[in-house]
């Protein structure tokens, strides 16, 4: 595996998009399949849960770029993310064309003609990174992204609930558990994760890898209370 100067992106293995309604639907039932087999041999016993890694790296992060500077993260732009943002578009503003064009102030905007924002409409020159907010095409982008990739964490969860009867555990990392300066897309997963009953923990990296504190993790752990949810950190 080397990077690959001509293409923005490489990685070591194959990544469905999180926003695949065929590839979600597929996964589920083949986890849903395997695990209902798997409950019928002893084995099943030594076996407490199961921890979903997803994404570039396995943390369900947005796709890393490897060469271009300053750029920390990429947009999915594949056929099925933007099915799924022009969907997520109808949805939230009722079908309603002008709602839309309301929102974004913009009297051409469309729900048949939307796109995902360019790479350089996130990372917009500056020594700091902006998170631009509010009712408009990029915070409509950003928020898209949130929903889209929970509801496939939170339908891989489900099917193991489904095949081992509800006895074993299921989660992974959690997206916004990342290094907090990075401005990955996936930021605003957590409010549909953490209220999901069929995810029992959310794992994390350390927030501080420092000496004082080696193994914080970058959760929020007043909602992971709340929803009596587990916690877990990885000790790198």
């Amino acid at each position: 595996y080397r990077p690959d100067a001509k293409k923005p992106w490489t990685c070591a293995y194959w990544i469905p998009s999180y926003y695949s309604e065929k590839f979600t639907r597929d996964a589920a039932e083949a986890i849903r399949d395997i695990l209902s087999e798997f409950e019928r041999l002893p084995e099943s016993k030594a076996v407490a849960g199961v921890f979903f890694t997803r994404g570039t790296d396995g943390q369900w992060f947005c796709l890393l770029p490897e060469m271009i500077p300053g750029v920390h993260s990429l947009a999915d732009y594949s056929p099925a993310s933007l099915r799924y943002f022009r969907q997520f578009l109808r949805e939230k503003y009722g079908n309603d064309v002008a709602a839309l064009r309301q929102a974004w102030k913009d009297p051409e905007a469309h729900f048949d003609t939307a796109e995902i924002p360019r790479t350089e409409d996130f990372f917009i020159p500056s020594t700091m990174v902006f998170r631009l907010t509010g009712n408009d095409l990029m915070a409509d982008f950003i928020e898209s992204r949130g929903k889209g990739m929970s509801s496939q964490y939170i339908a891989l969860c489900k099917a193991v609930k489904e095949g081992s009867s509800g006895r074993i555990l299921a989660g992974g990392y959690s997206a916004e558990g990342a290094i907090t300066s990075w401005p990955f897309l996936t930021q605003q997963c957590g409010k549909y994760m953490h209220a999901a009953p069929e995810v029992d923990f959310l794992a994390s990296c350390p927030g501080g890898r420092t000496p004082h504190n080696p193994v914080t993790p970058s959760l929020a752990n007043g909602s992971m209370r709340l929803h009596n949810m587990l916690a877990v950190t990885e000790m790198d």
